[in-house]
């Protein structure tokens, strides 16, 4: 009787957990931390995703210092440049746009939205391979991070 029961329970816990991070990836995140000592990196936020459409695996990852958090996000790229490395800068603060309202940050690998709102996002090209990111933290909306085609960077979005 109960068996009915644990097949769609199963399934939602699959469909919800996040992948555990490669050795690959692990590494990078470790090499990236052992260049900035003053910030307190949280490899327990380590994700992998394509954020920017080009079929490698990008990864990305939360640290803290002083002025709050920062996320690392760093792009697999050309052979001539095998690695790019962005670090985006946000607050702890509920009454500020560019912050998460409490730590821990928290990294969730989301699908990529181009118009989420209706209105086309700037840079932001639809694909079905890509990927976002959203740093979340606290009971405040999510930051939405997509990859922006017109700066090779990471951008973001928030409510």
């Amino acid at each position: 009787m109960k068996a009915p029961f644990l097949a769609p329970a199963f399934l939602l816990i699959c469909l919800t957990a996040q992948a555990t991070p490669t050795a690959e990836s692990l590494k990078v995140a470790r090499q990236i931390s052992a260049q900035h000592p003053k910030v307190r990196w949280d490899f327990s936020t380590l994700v992998e995703g394509d954020f920017n459409g080009d079929r490698k695996t990008d990864i990305a990852f939360v640290g803290y210092n002083t002025e709050g958090v920062l996320l690392a996000v760093h792009v697999a790229t050309s052979s001539k440049n095998p690695r790019s490395t962005q670090f985006l800068q946000f607050a702890i603060s509920p009454s500020v746009q560019a912050a998460i309202c409490e730590a821990p940050a928290q990294l969730q690998v989301e699908k990529l939205l181009c118009s989420p709102m209706g209105d086309p996002l700037p840079g932001c090209k639809p694909s079905a391979l890509a990927d976002s990111l959203y740093l979340v933290g606290g009971d405040c909306d999510p930051i939405n991070l997509y990859w922006s085609h017109t700066t090779s960077r990471m951008d973001w979005w928030r409510l």
